[in-house]
C-alpha cells in the first residue's frame, strides 16, 4: 500500500513480533520506524482502524537499549511512549504503537 508518502505492507493475520520482523526481512522491508512516519502511521491506522502495530523497535540485546530495526539506537525524543511505559512487564522486549492511547508500549 503506497499511501501518506510510504510503503506499507499490512499482515493479517496477526503475526507476534518475531514472526512479524521475519515475515518483512524476507521480503527486503523492515518494521517501521516511528521517528519519521509517527503521524502518518497513526493516521493510517485510524483509517484502517487498525488498534496496534509491531514497530522496529525492541531492546531484546540489552535491557533499556531501544534499536531500531534498522540498527541504530533510538534517542529518547524518538520514543513516544505511553504513561507508565516501559514498564518490562512479563520481560516485554518488543514494541507496538497504539491507535487508542496514541503512543508506544513494550510488549512480551
Amino acid at each position: 500500500m503506497r499511501t501518506y508518502g510510504l510503503c506499507l505492507s499490512i499482515s493479517k493475520p496477526a503475526l507476534n513480533f518475531s514472526a512479524a520482523n521475519s515475515s518483512f526481512r524476507s521480503k527486503q522491508g523492515r518494521l517501521v520506524i516511528t521517528n519519521a512516519t509517527y503521524d502518518s502511521l497513526l493516521r493510517i491506522m485510524q483509517d484502517m482502524s487498525i488498534d496496534w502495530v509491531w514497530v522496529g523497535l525492541d531492546d531484546g540485546q540489552t535491557e533499556g537499549t531501544y534499536v531500531w530495526s534498522d540498527g541504530t539506537v533510538a534517542t529518547k525524543s524518538e520514543m513516544v511512549f505511553l504513561a507508565g511505559q516501559p514498564d518490562n512487564l512479563n520481560d516485554s522486549d518488543c514494541i507496538a504503537i497504539s491507535r487508542k492511547y496514541l503512543g508506544l508500549d513494550d510488549v512480551s
